[in-house]
């Protein structure tokens, strides 16, 4: 239906299911100097948001999805890591309309709204598909997992959350009559069939607010809504969010039997979680009264202002992380940061090696004869299990062992290689796989070895006898 083959479908689920695996295999142990800020706005454009992030099947090739303002309107936006790579998939023939992407890459398609209506893409493609349910106001997809896809839709009593699988007609209405609550909305999902969000209810003092969680129908609603809390919500990716205690806002998390874990750092005003992947969490915590983007890894004391790493932090007011995305390779938050120049968002995405990052090293450049050489491998953080390499070599000369490893808790293994002899200088490359798609490569000479000097024993002889030679 998106343009997608089975295949690939089969493909990026396996895959996803696997990055989210290795991403709870590790509690990171981030090392604050491995972050590296990109601001992604391009030029010419007013202000721009990253809401989805992905990962190409080459490991390090990372995209973002989201918006940028372009003449005033929202268009939806892809970025490959850099401002230059922004590419417009506003669709054609809706000048007058705005466009935006809400989700992550997922089965080979990413979700919305185009103006006032759900909206699919297929992946790179600006030509998608409306599934803005007929008689329907309005509607947008804020969750696209799997073959389904969750939101809201527009009725005359108030939003309703929504699930849809593929279609306009596929439509089911999920919010919970009898609850007390006016509006609702789906803003996460899982494989398992299980749709969190919120409800809500507009009221003179504000919006209250209780995060909720469904089992595909609206019968199954059940209220997350923390003891002690005011309020609380599901903000996107993941069972995270925050809730409201004596009128302040704690960023959070609810697990499988729906207990709230508080996730609120120490002297912050107020806190937010947007995403989670694994044992890390993302989101954003007020200090001084500025937001500040931010992750955590589980704890309310291991959050870590993300901020700090923008290019030139002075020049930007705010900032807010709003997605993860991981390989097991590179790990990957996006959202944005407010200028201080203009006052207008701009896109930005932080990178930093995952659990499965590694690099490969050879203590030499060049060996003689039948010398060794020692190569090291070496990881971003200790080993949560037994991580194992295969090695190769690419013309026979050197032996080498075909699979290391590094040991649970270690950060990196060395091996001996040993020449064979060359007639004539010879480059050698040895690579290096991780088995998760990341390859690295080194290259050493060896060198034929040169007689230095000439012996014979014995060195003198009469006529007809023998004499040994060596060098």
């Amino acid at each position: 239906m998106f343009g997608s083959s089975l295949a690939r479908k089969e493909r990026i689920l396996k895959n996803r299911v696997r990055f989210l695996f290795l991403t709870h295999c590790a509690l990171v142990a981030i090392a604050p100097a491995q972050w590296t800020a990109t601001v992604l706005h391009p030029a010419g454009t007013s202000d721009s948001e990253a809401r989805g992030a992905y990962f190409e099947d080459s490991p390090g090739l990372f995209g973002q999805a989201g918006f940028v303002r372009v003449g005033g309107r929202k268009h939806a936006a892809l970025w490959k890591g850099t401002a230059n790579s922004w590419q417009d998939i506003h669709p054609a023939g809706f000048p007058n309309l705005e466009s935006e992407v809400l989700t992550s890459i997922y089965m080979g398609a990413i979700a919305g709204r185009l103006g006032n209506h759900a909206y699919v893409w297929p992946f790179l493609n600006s030509a998608g598909q409306d599934l803005n349910p007929l008689g329907v106001m309005e509607s947008a997809i804020h969750t696209f997992d799997g073959f389904m896809q969750g939101g809201y839709i527009r009725m005359p009593d108030g939003y309703h959350a929504a699930l849809w699988r593929g279609s306009r007609e596929s439509c089911v209405d999920l919010h919970p009559y009898g609850s007390g609550f006016q509006h609702s909305i789906v803003k996460s999902m899982s494989f398992g069939g299980t749709q969190v969000g919120n409800v809500y209810n507009i009221t003179p003092d504000g919006v209250r607010m209780h995060a909720c969680q469904w089992l595909n129908s609206a019968f199954t609603w059940t209220d997350l809504n923390p003891p002690g809390a005011s309020d609380s919500f599901i903000s996107q990716l993941g069972k995270v969010g925050g809730a409201v205690f004596n009128g302040v806002t704690h960023a959070g998390m609810w697990n499988f039997a729906n207990s709230f874990t508080d996730l609120h750092p120490p002297g912050a005003e107020s806190s937010k979680c947007s995403a989670r992947a694994g044992l890390i969490q993302a989101g954003e915590a007020v200090f001084g009264g500025r937001r500040h983007a931010g992750f955590w890894t589980n704890t309310p004391e291991s959050f870590v202002d993300l901020h700090a790493f923008l290019p030139n932090p002075l020049a930007f007011s705010e900032s807010s992380a709003a997605v993860i995305g991981t390989d097991g390779n590179f790990l990957q938050i996006a959202g944005h940061a407010k200028e201080v120049a203009t006052g207008q968002s701009r896109a930005v995405m932080w990178i930093r090696p995952g659990p499965r990052y590694f690099t490969f090293d050879i203590n030499k450049a060049t060996i003689s004869g039948t010398g060794a050489c020692i190569g090291r491998v070496a990881l971003s953080e200790p080993a949560s299990e037994t991580r194992y390499f295969k090695v190769q070599e690419n013309n026979g000369l050197l032996s080498s062992p075909t699979e290391v490893k590094v040991d649970l808790g270690q950060v990196s293994t060395s091996f001996t290689m040993r020449a064979l002899p060359s007639a004539v200088p010879t480059a050698i490359t040895i690579t290096v796989d991780n088995q998760n798609r990341l390859v690295r490569s080194a290259t050493i000479t060896l060198l034929p070895l040169v007689p230095t000097a000439l012996s014979f024993s014995p060195n003198r002889v009469t006529g007809g006898q023998g004499s040994t030679g060596g060098f």
